[in-house]
Protein backbone atom coordinates (compact mmCIF):
# COMPACT_ATOMS: atom_id res chain seq x y z
CA UNK A 1 0.00 0.00 0.00
CA UNK A 2 0.93 3.43 -0.29
CA UNK A 3 1.55 5.81 1.89
CA UNK A 4 -1.63 8.18 1.27
CA UNK A 5 -3.64 4.88 2.21
CA UNK A 6 -1.52 4.11 5.18
CA UNK A 7 -2.42 7.97 6.29
CA UNK A 8 -6.05 7.46 5.09
CA UNK A 9 -5.92 4.22 7.85
CA UNK A 10 -4.69 5.85 10.20
CA UNK A 11 -6.74 8.63 9.94
CA UNK A 12 -10.18 6.27 9.74
CA UNK A 13 -8.46 4.20 12.87
CA UNK A 14 -8.18 7.42 15.05
CA UNK A 15 -11.41 8.43 14.10
CA UNK A 16 -13.26 5.46 15.34
CA UNK A 17 -11.08 5.62 18.42
CA UNK A 18 -12.30 8.96 19.16
CA UNK A 19 -15.68 7.84 18.81
CA UNK A 20 -15.31 4.78 20.93
CA UNK A 21 -13.89 7.15 23.59
CA UNK A 22 -16.76 9.53 23.16
CA UNK A 23 -19.20 7.57 23.93
CA UNK A 24 -21.67 6.46 21.10
CA UNK A 25 -25.44 6.76 21.45
CA UNK A 26 -25.68 2.77 21.44
CA UNK A 27 -23.77 2.18 24.07
CA UNK A 28 -25.85 4.65 26.09
CA UNK A 29 -28.38 2.04 28.05
CA UNK A 30 -31.46 4.94 28.46
CA UNK A 31 -31.06 5.03 24.51
CA UNK A 32 -32.53 1.60 24.06
CA UNK A 33 -36.12 1.46 24.03
CA UNK A 34 -36.99 -2.19 22.28
CA UNK A 35 -34.04 -3.90 24.36
CA UNK A 36 -35.30 -2.90 27.86
CA UNK A 37 -38.95 -3.45 27.34
CA UNK A 38 -37.71 -6.98 26.16
CA UNK A 39 -35.48 -7.59 29.07
CA UNK A 40 -38.32 -6.64 31.63
CA UNK A 41 -40.37 -8.51 29.64
CA UNK A 42 -38.28 -12.12 29.96
CA UNK A 43 -37.18 -11.91 33.42
CA UNK A 44 -35.70 -15.43 33.79
CA UNK A 45 -34.85 -16.27 37.18
CA UNK A 46 -33.37 -19.86 36.95
CA UNK A 47 -29.92 -21.06 35.10
CA UNK A 48 -31.81 -23.78 33.23
CA UNK A 49 -34.22 -21.91 31.94
CA UNK A 50 -31.46 -19.07 30.64
CA UNK A 51 -29.47 -22.06 28.94
CA UNK A 52 -32.40 -23.50 27.66
CA UNK A 53 -33.89 -20.27 25.93
CA UNK A 54 -30.34 -18.63 25.32
CA UNK A 55 -30.92 -20.20 21.48
CA UNK A 56 -33.86 -17.60 20.97
CA UNK A 57 -32.79 -14.69 23.57
CA UNK A 58 -29.54 -13.94 22.05
CA UNK A 59 -30.87 -13.60 18.40
CA UNK A 60 -33.52 -11.86 19.71
CA UNK A 61 -32.07 -9.82 21.87
CA UNK A 62 -29.17 -8.69 19.03
CA UNK A 63 -32.66 -8.01 16.28
CA UNK A 64 -33.97 -5.35 19.40
CA UNK A 65 -30.42 -3.65 19.54
CA UNK A 66 -30.70 -3.39 16.19
CA UNK A 67 -33.35 -1.97 15.58
CA UNK A 68 -32.76 0.21 18.56
CA UNK A 69 -29.88 1.21 16.91
CA UNK A 70 -30.95 1.87 13.14
CA UNK A 71 -34.63 2.94 13.92
CA UNK A 72 -35.20 3.80 17.55
CA UNK A 73 -32.52 6.45 18.14
CA UNK A 74 -32.65 8.33 15.27
CA UNK A 75 -36.96 8.90 15.24
CA UNK A 76 -36.09 9.71 19.13
CA UNK A 77 -33.04 12.14 18.11
CA UNK A 78 -35.74 14.15 15.64
CA UNK A 79 -37.50 16.54 18.58
CA UNK A 80 -33.98 17.44 19.73
CA UNK A 81 -32.24 18.26 16.59
CA UNK A 82 -35.34 20.11 15.55
CA UNK A 83 -35.47 21.91 18.97
CA UNK A 84 -31.41 23.18 18.90
CA UNK A 85 -32.29 24.43 15.35
CA UNK A 86 -34.82 26.29 16.62
CA UNK A 87 -33.78 28.02 19.34
CA UNK A 88 -30.73 28.26 16.98
CA UNK A 89 -32.29 30.29 14.29
CA UNK A 90 -36.05 30.81 14.40
CA UNK A 91 -37.08 31.53 18.12
CA UNK A 92 -38.37 35.05 18.36
CA UNK A 93 -35.65 37.57 19.02
CA UNK A 94 -35.56 41.12 19.77
CA UNK A 95 -33.57 42.34 16.63
CA UNK A 96 -34.18 45.05 13.99
CA UNK A 97 -36.62 44.57 11.13
CA UNK A 98 -33.27 45.06 8.88
CA UNK A 99 -31.36 42.19 10.32
CA UNK A 100 -34.72 40.19 9.88
CA UNK A 101 -34.97 40.78 6.20
CA UNK A 102 -31.22 40.32 5.92
CA UNK A 103 -30.61 37.08 7.89
CA UNK A 104 -34.17 34.95 6.46
CA UNK A 105 -32.40 33.87 3.49
CA UNK A 106 -29.12 32.33 4.90
CA UNK A 107 -31.38 30.74 7.79
CA UNK A 108 -33.62 29.16 5.56
CA UNK A 109 -30.52 27.87 3.61
CA UNK A 110 -28.87 26.90 6.48
CA UNK A 111 -31.59 24.99 8.50
CA UNK A 112 -31.68 21.57 6.81
CA UNK A 113 -28.00 21.43 6.87
CA UNK A 114 -28.16 22.14 10.24
CA UNK A 115 -30.68 20.16 11.39
CA UNK A 116 -28.79 17.02 9.51
CA UNK A 117 -25.44 18.13 10.90
CA UNK A 118 -27.46 18.08 14.65
CA UNK A 119 -29.77 14.90 13.71
CA UNK A 120 -26.24 12.82 13.04
CA UNK A 121 -24.15 13.83 15.63
CA UNK A 122 -27.11 12.81 18.06
CA UNK A 123 -27.72 9.67 16.50
CA UNK A 124 -23.99 8.65 16.87
CA UNK A 125 -22.70 10.27 19.85
CA UNK A 126 -24.35 10.59 23.29
CA UNK A 127 -24.90 14.61 23.34
CA UNK A 128 -26.80 15.65 26.34
CA UNK A 129 -29.42 14.29 27.50
CA UNK A 130 -31.02 10.92 26.66
CA UNK A 131 -33.21 10.93 24.07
Amino acid sequence: MSAFHWRCARVVAAALSLSLLCGCACTNRDNHFVLKNMDEAVKLKSVTARCLLAPVIIPTGTAAFAIDAVVTIPIMAVPKAWDDVYELYWKPREVSAMRKTLMFLPIVALTPVTFAGDWALRCIFDVGDPL
